[in-house]
Order: structure tokens, then sequence, then C-alpha cells
């Protein structure tokens, strides 16, 4: 109810002067004048928590809602601060805030119809690794859930380079960490391995690992893996040296890329 209307309501349950109120009447008349005013401390005490201006309210009291019409910003008055809730402009920009365990498959919606998925690379490594004892050059934790749905996939890509006799690149992926690829590097050789994780069920996936510059050159792989494998659990996918002749071997980056 807005104020010019309450204010009529109140106005016509006036009694005219010289109006005699019967007995029977007077609980009824007052009855509707308390409901009437009722209403209008409502309305005054709404626009009294509410405000709006392109400058905010003089009474900074906390618990008062303030619509920047400069800025089509609507705010609340909260521990003596304005703190803002809602952005009213067709893009707004998330300013120090963090999205924990966000991952493809996980959907964020804006104020109206549109939701968005996280889409794009994950993870890009570009830190370089060397190597000269079997262990780990990269890895990258793909969390639960990431692949959430069947048929979801994601792509990972590692490269680098070899210097020294002839070492074994070993590429795991799983719960635990099974091998899915094996590949000699040769000395002097670049080397780049593409990998392919397609969901098949919570409990299988399939696997195609496509290489360059190492074992003959190129190579691709099909794999199916129906053990070690849970998509619902943290699983990891690691790069490593698990056998070697003499000199090193270097990772220069890793990228992961969420397919869809």
């Amino acid at each position: 109810m807005t104020l010019i209307s309450s204010l009529s309501a109140l106005a016509s349950a006036q009694v005219a002067a010289g109006d005699t109120i019967l007995a029977s009447e007077h609980n009824t008349l007052r009855t509707a004048y308390d409901n009437r005013w009722n209403a209008l401390k409502d309305v005054v005490g709404d626009r009294e928590n509410h405000w709006k201006s392109a400058t905010e309210p003089g009474d900074l009291v906390d618990g008062k809602l303030w619509y920047d019409s400069g800025n089509n910003l609507l705010k609340l008055r909260r521990s003596s601060a304005w703190e803002t809730l809602v952005g009213l402009t067709q893009t707004q920009t998330l300013t120090n805030k963090t999205l924990t365990a966000l991952a493809t498959g996980h959907s964020f919606a804006t104020g109206g119809a549109d939701t968005f998925k996280a889409r794009g690379l994950t993870e890009s490594n570009t830190t370089a690794v060397t190597l000269s004892a079997n262990g780990v050059l990269m890895s990258y934790s793909l969390l639960a859930n990431t692949l959430a749905s069947d048929s979801q996939s994601v792509r990972v890509t590692g490269y680098g380079n070899h210097s020294g006799g002839v070492a074994i690149l070993t590429v795991k992926f799983g719960v635990s960490g099974t091998t899915i690829h094996n590949d000699s590097v040769f000395s002097g050789t670049a080397w780049f391995v593409k990998i392919l994780i397609v969901r098949i069920s919570d409990v299988s996936a399939d696997v195609i690992v496509s290489t360059c510059g190492g074992d003959t050159n190129s190579n691709s792989i099909f794999t199916s893996l129906t053990s070690d494998i849970s998509f619902s659990q943290l699983q990891s996918l690691q790069f490593t040296l698990t056998s070697y002749s003499s000199g090193s071997i270097t990772q220069e980056g890793m990228l992961v890329e969420p397919i869809n």
C-alpha cells in the first residue's frame, strides 16, 4: 500500500462533526482506524528503511537499504558501512572474490535466466622442471566430480626436451596413479604428449594418448581404463621419469583443458 492510498484510507474513516457513534459501532470504527493506522505506520517505516538517491541517506543506521541510483547498485548498511548487494548493470566485476572448487560441469547463475559453466584452461604450468633421476616432472589433481557426467572429457598437454641417453617418460592417471603410457625419449629430442580422458562411467574412462618427438617420432594409443578410476574422487595425472641412461629430461609445460 502506498503512502497516498494509506492517508486516503485513514481520512475516509473520519467521523464528521456532530455525528453520533452508537455503542454498537464503536468497536467496528476503532478497528477500522487501527487497521489503517497500522498500514500507514508500515508504509512510513518502509520509507524510512529504504532510500533511492544518487547520494547516501543522512541517517546511517544499520539495516537501511539504499538504492544508489547514480551507480545502479542496491546497498545495505551493515556494521557502519555500505555493502553492495546487487549490481544492476549488465556486467558486474567480482573483485577479490574467491570461487573455490569450481570445475567444469559446476554451474554458476546470474540473477536472470543465464547460467554459465567453467571453461578454458584450468591449469597452465610453464615453470620448467628438469630431472636427472627418476621422479615426478609435473602433476595435476583432477578434482572430484570435475567430469560429473558420462561423455565429459578433459585434455592434458605436456611438452619438453631431453639431453643425454634414452629416457622413459611415463604418464600416470587415477586415484593412486596407474600407468597409461610409456614413451622413449631420445637424446636431443623435443617431446610432446597430448592426452584425452573421456568419462564412460564413474569408474571407467577412455584414454587416447598422442605423442610426438619421442618413440618413433609419433604415436597414438587408445586405452580403456576400468581400474583405479573414480570420478567422484580426487584423481591425479602425472608426467614422470621412470628410466634413463644419462643426461636429463625437462618438462617445459603442462596445460589442462576441460572440453565439455
